[in-house]
């Protein structure tokens, strides 16, 4: 019997398996990724959803809305072109409207409105 020194290479070392929607675009990414780092956690963003009453359009086109606690809202976004049209069509139209909002990192997107008389829920790559 002969004694050998074994090096030990990558035993132990982490895989990660991560699948996600992109909150901002609503493509799926998929990925798996060593972990090198000490702390093995990863961070989830946390969403919060919310409704706020649409107000006006600003001249610029961005919106001006109404949340629960009474305050103006200004810096809204929203990522669909067809949501905003939709959104436009019906303000012009006389109708009061109710935003759907996903605030998440720092950031508030409107994803649907419910009007009096529709629903309009858009997906963010449309």
């Amino acid at each position: 019997m002969t004694k050998r020194k074994h090096l030990v290479r990558h035993m132990g070392q982490h895989k990660v398996h991560l699948e996600g929607v992109d909150i901002f675009t609503g493509r799926p990414h998929v990925g798996l990724y060593g972990c090198f780092m000490k702390s093995r956690n990863v961070i989830i963003p946390t969403i919060k959803e919310t409704t706020m009453l649409l107000l006006y359009f600003e001249p610029d086109g961005s919106l001006v809305s109404l949340d629960s606690t009474g305050e103006t809202v200004t810096d809204l976004m929203i990522l669909s072109d067809r949501l905003r049209q939709e959104l436009t069509r019906a303000h012009e139209a006389g109708e009061e409207l109710c935003l759907c909002v996903k605030c998440y990192m720092g950031k508030k997107v409107v994803f649907s409105y419910v009007g009096e008389n529709e629903h309009f829920l858009a997906h963010p790559t449309e």
